[in-house]
């Protein structure tokens, strides 16, 4: 038996020794040609940071400090923060950069190959805008996606190279993300294209003022001319410039359309600019704002002006949309509408930031049921019963705090952490078991605790308006 498993261990280790040599052989044989072509292909990592691949004809500048690994196509590199940037490691681990090469299929055009790498990885694309990469149509893409069922935030810059599609992708976990965004911003501004750039290849900076002064936004299914135009233009009756604009007549959901930072105002024989400001703005200092955007001889002949719906901030060293978002609307999770509002440039490469003038606030609607109370309301669309304040100074209701049946309420959308919860059904804990009232009935006054809630039971939802977005 003992000589029976030494000959077994014998002849495992024969093959084992048999595997590597032929392999070794293999190596040998490839022409110095042949290897050189698979390290262009890997492309290399300085200690700078800096990521070259002279195969595919581009370089990019990795975070300081960033460890890297070199990889073979399709995934080139991938690199993550150090314990000096993210000093927890399990962080670090939902903190990456990857640079990817992928094959353009026949006739592929940008769009198309973004839309086919979004669904490929299950991601929810939120904004897109393009890029001034020089040598390459390019395109800069937001994203919402899960990794190990983490949220994850992404920023991605798309660069059509002939038969390539390269990606540089930055992630990160989404509480995470302002704490890397002016890395991410750095990385992604120094891409640059190497090889030869072909006569008309490039797209000018010239060609690209016509959007300027648009943000770049895509529609959802819950979006409404009238609800942009109150986010965006400060007024519901402003919803005809943005179908004018776009010369569309309903919105579809997925479509990209333009939306003005500006507004056209012609003016009257006693205006000045300061009740112009006051009239349009709500406010007679933005006098400057509407001087400064328009040309000087306009405003003396009278002509119809440019309003802009927006301030300017000079971003100084270090600062984040967070940061910005908190000083002047004492709001830092309006951080990611700042970023959409400025079309997903990184504060690191704007000169200035545009501050929107009408930055409202986006409500959900729901409509009262019977045995609702604010506080079971609260509980179950924001995840907090002690919200019901918040939902009740919306709703203009004060103590104490009457609810009818059919009652629509709206739900401020910074109160609402996870937005499915208005695709699910509703909890029903009493269900009603007589004919539902009008008539209004109390709910807990603010200094009793809310009441517990007891094991939902489910109830579907049959009104289809229930929960829409206003």
């Amino acid at each position: 038996m003992k000589h029976r498993m030494l000959f077994i261990m014998v002849s495992l280790l024969a093959l084992m020794f048999l595997w590597t040599g032929c392999k070794t052989v293999s190596d040998l044989t490839k022409s110095s040609e042949e290897r050189n072509l698979i390290r262009l292909k890997r492309g290399s990592l300085n200690e700078a940071g800096l990521y070259t691949n002279i195969f595919y004809e581009f370089e990019v500048r990795m975070p300081e400090g960033w460890q890297g690994k070199v990889e073979d196509p399709p995934n080139l590199l991938t690199v993550n923060p150090s314990a000096k940037d993210i000093s927890q490691s399990s962080a670090r681990d939902f903190i990456d950069v990857l640079v990817r090469i992928i094959e353009r299929r026949p006739d592929e055009t940008l769009a198309m190959a973004i839309d086919r790498y979004t669904q490929s990885r299950a991601y929810q694309l939120i904004l897109e805008r393009p890029s001034m990469v020089q040598g390459g149509e390019s395109k800069k893409v937001l994203f919402y996606g899960k990794s190990k069922n983490k949220e994850m935030k992404i920023i991605s810059l798309f660069v059509m190279r002939e038969n390539n599609l390269i990606v540089v992708e930055c992630r990160a976990l989404k509480p995470l993300f302002d704490n890397v965004e002016a890395q991410f911003g750095a990385c992604i501004d120094s891409f640059r294209v190497t090889g030869d750039i072909q006569p008309g290849e490039a797209e000018g900076r010239d060609d690209m003022k016509q959007d300027e002064d648009y943000v770049v936004f895509i529609v959802s299914t819950r979006d409404t001319p009238e609800q942009l135009a109150r986010d965006f233009l400060g007024s519901e009756d402003r919803a005809w410039m943005i179908m004018s604009i776009n010369e569309i007549d309903a919105l579809k959901p997925g479509e990209r359309i333009r939306i003005p930072r500006f507004i056209s105002y012609d003016m009257k024989p006693d205006d000045t600019l300061p009740l112009i400001a006051q009239r349009i703005l709500g406010n007679a200092q933005y006098a400057d704002l509407i001087r400064n955007y328009n040309d000087e001889a306009r405003i003396e002949k009278g002509e119809s002006l440019f309003i802009p719906l927006y301030m300017i901030h000079m971003p100084v060293v270090g600062e984040s949309y967070r940061d910005i978002a908190r000083r002047y609307y004492n709001n830092e999770d309006l951080a990611d509408r700042l970023l959409q509002y400025n079309n997903l440039e990184p504060i690191e490469s704007l000169a200035k930031v545009r501050l929107p003038i009408f930055f409202n606030e986006r409500f959900y609607r729901y409509r009262v049921q019977s045995n609702d109370t604010l506080a079971w309301i609260s509980r179950w669309l924001t995840g907090d019963p002690q919200n019901y304040q918040t939902i009740a100074d919306a709703n203009g209701i004060t103590y104490p705090y009457r609810l009818s049946v059919g009652q629509e309420l709206l739900i401020p959308a910074s109160l609402v952490r996870d937005p499915s919860v208005f695709d699910k059904p509703i909890p029903r804990a009493n269900p009603p078991t007589a004919k539902p009232t009008e008539e209004p009935r109390e709910t807990p006054k603010p200094d009793t605790p809310p009441p517990p809630t007891p094991t939902p039971r489910a109830a579907p939802i049959t009104d289809p308006g229930l929960f829409d977005i206003e």
